[in-house]
């Protein structure tokens, strides 16, 4: 079954699943007996519905390295990274009866076949980058990732012998619509409500007074909506493939009663480019940011033959001067944030570096700087 198959009517396809999902569909191609017709045919899958995005390319029974050059070539104004090559091999060939595949307990030797199969991709896919693609945590591709989905509710209870008691439960709804302009604008709309209840006992126990919240039983709610344009723009240039992607979000949450809530799960704050973008910055639940803020920012990649490069950057500022709850030293606690952002490069499956950066929003004076490098394969490598 192709992408868009499905039931008689078209409904129920893979390409249903990615648009309702907001996935990331990587399209495996059958090149054999194909050169420079592959275009025309993944432009036909990239364009036929305007709700998906492909979001990179596998070569499949490609024939030599000639062939592999000619697809390439072919299909890089396209601005779709081709993320594998995969040459023909005989020995990979499932067989088949009526009805479908031979069952893989029926299959001679399962074991061995498996490891030629995963030395065949090792070998001619960039495994990292679909990694990168299928967590989701990483927006090198173009469009920014799909928000994890959110508990419905759930609730927790923390006693301590000497110490503050606190007791928490809540429950959440949320929203979202994802839709694809005609000019490649990605459009997000996101709304949630939230309601939650606590109960602290003791809380004069704890030392920080902006940690302990009130004694007794404890209500708020929570609403929020967002609006998230993204803009990918994509074309050859200098040898490679770029993406480029300017991102916008706005934010608006009514007043919430964060002070009155003791704050448990909510003190690691720390503005990165992981969290840049999130609904709420906070990590829990025990505090939510409020307020309405815009924030912006650009990813960019390069990709070329073995080279991946990519680089992001990005600010947010709060539109209202009400108090602001986050800390000092965690490049939010002013209307405008710092800056935050970073860049990667790969080198095939053997070097990938990457530095994170947070400057000061007034002089740039590096507030936090991260370097993380790797060296060697799948199997034997140096971190």
């Amino acid at each position: 079954m192709g992408l868009f198959d499905g039931a008689a009517d078209g409904s129920g396809s893979a390409a249903d699943l990615a648009a309702d999902l907001d996935l990331k569909i990587v399209l495996v191609v059958d090149c054999a007996r194909q050169s420079h017709s592959v275009a025309a045919l993944v432009r036909g899958f990239a364009s036929h519905r305007e709700d998906i995005r492909i979001a990179g390319l596998i070569l499949n029974r490609v024939g030599s390295p000639r062939h592999a050059a000619l697809l390439t070539e072919a299909l890089t104004p396209l601005g779709i990274p081709v993320l594998g090559v995969l040459p023909r091999q005989g020995d990979l060939d499932l067989p088949e009866r009526h009805l479908g595949l031979v069952q893989a307990g029926e299959h001679a030797d399962l074991d061995a076949f498996l490891d030629r199969a995963a030395d065949w991709i090792d070998a001619g896919c960039d495994v990292p980058a679909l990694a990168a693609l299928a967590g989701g945590d990483d927006p090198e591709c173009g469009h920014p990732p799909a928000p994890p989905l959110a508990p419905l509710g759930h609730h927790i209870a923390i006693t301590r012998d000497a110490g503050q008691d606190t007791q928490r439960a809540l429950a959440s709804a949320q929203w979202d619509l994802r839709k694809v302009t005609g000019l490649g604008q990605v459009v997000r709309l996101t709304a949630l409500a939230r309601g939650d209840v606590y109960h602290t006992a003791d809380s004069a126990q704890t030392d920080i007074a902006s940690y302990r919240g009130e004694n007794g039983w404890q209500g708020r709610t929570v609403g929020l909506a967002a609006l998230d344009v993204s803009w990918p723009l994509a074309g050859p240039i200098f040898g490679g493939t770029h993406v480029l992607t300017p991102r916008l979000q706005v934010v608006a949450t009514p007043p919430i009663r964060n002070t009155a809530i003791p704050n448990e799960d909510s003190r690691a704050i720390d503005l990165e480019d992981v969290n840049l973008f999130s609904l709420n910055r906070f990590p829990g639940d025990d505090r939510f940011e409020d307020g309405t803020r815009v924030t912006y920012g650009v990813d960019w990649e390069m990709t070329r033959p073995d080279w991946r490069v990519s680089a992001n950057v990005g600010q947010s500022y709060r539109l209202d001067d009400k108090q602001i709850i986050f800390p000092d030293g965690t490049g939010l606690a002013d209307r405008f944030s710092d800056i935050v952002g970073r860049a990667r490069v790969r080198y095939k499956d053997m070097i990938s570096f990457t530095y994170r950066f947070r400057f000061d929003k007034d002089d740039l004076t590096p507030r936090r700087t991260e370097i993380d490098a790797i060296i060697g394969g799948r199997r034997t490598y140096a971190e």
